[in-house]
């Protein structure tokens, strides 16, 4: 498995020249490039560096079982119950910290690949992923919390309109 697999490695090769032994007047050794395989970087290192990607997918599958529970009460014919309120402020909350927190931590699992791989001897190719901002899990946490802010609304207008009639 290449060393691609870790989300912040677009490449990451050796430049081998140690074929090229005795060469004849005239002859030029050009270095092979081989891959590096995932496995050839050390574990806490994979490990720091897959982090961030598992804490964002958590964070989908939490507010993804938020907003699954705030629908199951709107279809009850409750929707302005407090559970959802809370399943879509979880939801959101979730959403947007997780995301923050993805971005975060990218660069420390791109530090410390880039250190590991200084610190290796002889020629190497490295390209690495730039830090990104998930966007469409950003806005979609917002759109959450302001759809929570508008149940809430709903709510108080409920219970102030309650025996009006």
């Amino acid at each position: 498995m290449g060393a691609t697999v870790l989300p912040q490695v677009l490449q990451l090769e050796w430049l081998e020249s140690s074929h090229c032994g005795d060469l004849a007047d005239g002859e030029t050794c050009r270095p092979v490039s081989t891959s590096v395989r995932a496995e050839e970087i050390p574990l806490w290192i994979r490990a720091v560096a897959v982090t961030p990607q598992l804490l964002e997918a958590i964070a989908i599958v939490v507010a993804l079982l938020a907003v699954r529970r705030a629908l199951q009460y709107i279809a009850w014919g409750q929707p302005f119950a407090g559970q959802v309120r809370a399943g879509l402020r979880t939801a959101a909350v979730v959403l947007v910290v997780g995301t923050l927190v993805r971005t975060a931590l990218h660069p420390v699992g791109l530090a410390l690949l880039t250190q590991w791989w200084d610190g290796l001897d002889g020629g190497r190719g490295i390209g690495m992923q730039p830090i990104y901002l998930s966007v469409p899990l950003l806005v979609g946490g917002l759109v959450l919390g302001s759809l929570g802010v508008a149940f809430r609304e709903g709510a108080r207008l409920q219970e102030d309109v309650a025996g009006v009639i």
